[in-house]
């Protein structure tokens, strides 16, 4: 954990992180703009044993174009960075799943939602929360090691 940073500081983030989680679940489409800053918010004071696992948020001026816009599953995108799995799918009533694992997880995080950077910002916190719970699973970025097969 980071100087100053407390073990209370790393459940309060992760019950920040699944509340947010839990509420993108549920809100519908017209909010997503809202639910993406507060999890911009959120994901730039990650805990140590997520922040070095997971590339920094993109410069907020670019995350706000990217909104203003209304290209909100780029940004929804951009908050996983590289190095993060994930997969989006939609039916054809509507609703979206997303799943993301994230580096040291086994498995993956599948959520449901309204809208596809809706779906897929809560199965990003939801990744980063599990991850907390097991941290003997945390492997910081720079400690893993890359096998290329030929």
């Amino acid at each position: 954990m980071a100087h100053g940073v407390t073990q209370q500081d790393q459940m309060n983030w992760a019950d920040q992180a699944t509340a947010l989680s839990l509420e993108c679940a549920v809100t519908p489409h017209r909010y997503q703009a809202n639910m993406l800053r507060q999890t911009y918010a959120l994901m730039g004071h990650a805990p140590a044993a997520i922040s070095s696992l997971i590339a920094p948020p993109p410069p907020l001026g670019h995350f706000e174009a990217l909104l203003s816009v209304g290209a909100y599953e780029t940004a929804a995108i951009a908050l996983l960075g590289t190095g993060i799995g994930y997969l989006v799918s939609r039916g054809p009533e509507g609703s979206c799943l997303a799943s993301v694992v994230l580096p040291g997880m086994s498995e993956d995080m599948c959520v449901e939602a309204s809208t596809e950077a809706l779906a897929l910002l809560s199965a990003l916190l939801a990744a980063n929360v599990h991850l907390l719970a097991q941290p003997h699973a945390v492997i910081p970025r720079d400690q893993m090691t890359t096998i290329s097969i030929n």
